[in-house]
């Protein structure tokens, strides 16, 4: 399924062959910021068999966080776990989220008013480029192919599993913050 998805994906967005160390696909999945949020990803490398799946959920936040979370998640990571060549580890995002799409074309955080908004999160995204990422991003409707829609079911599943999280502490923790 990957490899099918990968050449779909390389052809779609017409990625060049030789211009890509990694590809990440990534959906967020939250409402309000008094809810819970969650994402997931796929990062596929150049020259690995396996495909790595991250994915994660907190405790409150917003829709635009949760697409953030979910490049940011796997470009951690990668930040960690490869070695850059001397022209850095040349990534390709694939996002729904035109906020994210957008925001990863940025050359500077400081100069984007579309930045100031999740600031810290863009602080870290723009950390990883320091770090020898270059960043490639490109937008594409939700559900469009079968790696954006693994990725949605993620986040999704994410989100409802810290639902679940903070319904079963919600009392414990009453109590404790008050005394009961």
């Amino acid at each position: 399924m990957v490899n099918s998805n990968l050449k779909a994906l390389i052809e779609r967005f017409e990625i060049p062959e030789h211009s890509w160390d990694a590809i990440i696909v990534g959906d967020g999945s939250a409402t309000t910021w008094k809810k819970q949020l969650g994402w997931g990803s796929i990062l596929i490398q150049r020259g690995q068999i396996f495909a790595i799946p991250f994915y994660g959920g907190m405790s409150h936040g917003t829709n635009n966080m949760a697409e953030l979370m979910s490049v940011l998640h796997p470009l951690m990571y990668l930040c960690n776990a490869v070695e850059p060549t001397s022209g850095g580890c040349k990534v390709h995002v694939i996002t729904d989220s035109q906020y994210v799409a957008n925001g990863l074309a940025v050359d500077s955080l400081l100069m984007s008013p579309l930045l100031q908004t999740n600031r810290e999160l863009w602080l870290a995204v723009f950390a990883t480029v320091r770090k020898g990422m270059q960043i490639t991003p490109h937008h594409m409707l939700r559900d469009t192919i079968d790696l954006n829609k693994v990725c949605h079911d993620l986040a999704n599943i994410a989100r409802k599993k810290q639902i679940d999280l903070t319904d079963d502490l919600k009392w414990d923790v009453q109590d404790v913050a008050l005394g009961g």
